[in-house]
């Protein structure tokens, strides 16, 4: 409610997928949100962050994506923010299995440069910074 009495109508779910009981509330308030899995651009060798192998980061991205598509909430799928979001051998993964379970919305990672890199596996570029 803070957020619609200031005239705000989405909220990014930054760095961490939001609770059902969030984006059922947001249904119901007619809000928008960014449904972001909490990638951080890949295992550390590939220049992320974390010990999870890709597959395992692209199966944390279907059960998000499986989760959470009937919400009318959710309007864009979110599958990195900033370190390591230049991996293009993952952006095209995590797209296609975003697209898998749900094909009707838009793809999208939180950048902090190298755009170039992922950007044509997007459907709407990110920013950050």
């Amino acid at each position: 409610q803070a957020l619609r009495s200031v005239g705000g109508n989405s909220w990014r779910m930054a760095h961490n997928p939001p609770s059902p009981t969030r984006l059922d509330f947001m249904d119901r308030l007619g809000m928008l949100a960014v449904d972001e899995n909490r990638d951080y651009g890949g295992h550390v060798g590939q220049g992320g962050n974390t010990s999870e192998t890709v597959t395992q980061e692209l199966d944390d991205m279907a059960d998000l994506v499986r989760r959470d598509r009937s919400h009318a909430s959710v309007m864009i799928w979110s599958f990195c923010n900033e370190v390591g979001c230049d991996n293009e051998s993952s952006a095209e993964a995590f797209r296609e299995v975003s697209k898998q379970w749900d094909p009707t919305r838009a793809v999208t990672q939180n950048h902090n440069g190298n755009y170039d890199v992922s950007g044509k596996y997007l459907d709407v570029q990110g920013f950050s910074h």
